[in-house]
């Protein structure tokens, strides 16, 4: 199984009654330092805890919007203040200009921004113009895929898929292409681990039905982190990850890709809050289609048990979507044609009311710590 490789260039929130974003009245004042290259960043005011990434407060977010073929890009605080990105990284909002931010991805600890730049893929770091590192563009038809960011802005892993098909990894910086006769399965179901996907072109209501995530084969992409040498294929086999009983009837764990969709965050690291959360995407058969109905993850309590994180519906007058975990719940997004905004809100993890967070523009595209921005 040949593979190939090469070393390419390259926190807690505060409840509220209130149903007005945090700080609507009393916005924060613009940074006195904003210019290219200054040391600013989304979580500035947050106190340093070295070595971990301490994810930033709930609410911290960036949204795109688009007027008569004009965009803007802001960062948004807790507190409802918002900040131009272009005073902060004019050539990060170029790119988000011309490219848009289908499968962007923020770093957990939201200092890093990865996007992608046609077949390329390009990663920021806040206050800092330049890009941080490039993936090589790719062949036509080609795209890198975010697998998952890990704790802070440390060990990002993207996949190159052509038709679905992975045909390359990349592990902190490193790039190992996989050649066509590794005989390894198609396709990326995380960092480095491939998967046989159920066939998808099959209506979704006569798909095979997964309860448990699929058996996986692991590729070592860099050795410094996987701790083998590149190329090291292993069988992870089966594991039992006791989510048949978290998912209700017809419900599945194999989305539009046909595979398992991990989702994580790697806990707050605040209140002696050191769980990780960890789970997966869940989905039911509509119709004609495949829709995200919840979340289900481990790490809000002690034991094995999921907390479930129910999707609302969406209809012809407003659409919910997935953004991240946050460490007491599931951010989500509602985009309503009748209040003629988007709200992103916080789906608590103790089954209270959602918590709206902020409003924004009906037609923003909003990314979060820990987001990875799903192809429209």
């Amino acid at each position: 199984m040949a593979v190939t490789g090469a070393v390419v260039g390259f926190g807690g929130d505060s409840p509220s009654a209130d149903p007005r974003p945090a700080g609507f009245e009393e916005p924060a004042p613009v940074p006195t330092e904003t210019k290219p290259g200054a040391s600013f960043s989304v979580t500035d005011w947050l106190p340093e805890v070295p070595m971990r990434g301490t994810p930033p407060e709930v609410g911290t977010l960036i949204y795109r919007t688009c007027a008569d073929g004009d965009c803007v890009v802001n960062l948004v605080t807790p507190d409802g203040a918002e900040y131009p990105l272009v005073e902060i990284n004019p050539d990060l909002v170029a790119k988000i200009e011309q490219y848009g931010l289908d499968g962007a991805a923020l770093s957990h600890d939201g200092k890093e921004m990865g996007i992608r730049v046609g077949t390329g893929f390009e990663v920021f770091k806040f206050g800092f113009n330049s890009p941080l590192y490039t993936l090589p563009p790719g062949p036509a038809g080609s795209r890198w895929e975010v697998m998952s960011w890990g704790v802070g802005s440390a060990q990002l892993c993207v996949a190159q898929t052509v038709d679905g098909k992975t045909t390359a990894f990349s592990q902190t910086r490193i790039l190992y292409e996989i050649e066509d006769d590794a005989g390894l399965p198609p396709v990326a179901a995380g960092c480095g681990e491939l998967t046989e996907p159920i066939d998808t072109s099959v209506p979704p209501e006569k798909r095979q039905r997964i309860t448990e995530p699929l058996g996986t084969i692991w590729v070592a992409v860099n050795e410094v982190v996987d701790n083998a040498p590149p190329g090291t294929v292993y069988d992870q086999g089966d594991f039992d990850w006791e989510t048949t009983e978290a998912l209700r009837e017809r419900e599945t764990l194999a989305g539009p890709r046909g595979v398992h969709e991990d989702v994580w965050h790697p806990g707050s690291f605040a209140d002696d809050d050191h769980l990780a959360r960890f789970g997966f995407e869940v989905f039911s058969p509509h119709g004609g289609e495949l829709r995200m109905t919840g979340v289900i993850a481990r790490g809000y309590h002690l034991g094995p048990e999921y907390t479930r994180f129910d999707l609302p519906k969406s209809t012809s007058e407003e659409t919910w979507e997935y953004l991240a975990l946050t460490h007491d719940g599931a951010a989500v997004a509602r985009t309503s044609v009748i209040e003629d905004a988007t709200d992103v809100f916080v789906l608590p993890a103790d089954g209270g009311e959602p918590r709206l967070l902020h409003s924004l523009p009906v037609d923003a595209q909003v990314i979060m710590p820990g987001t990875v921005v799903s192809d429209q």
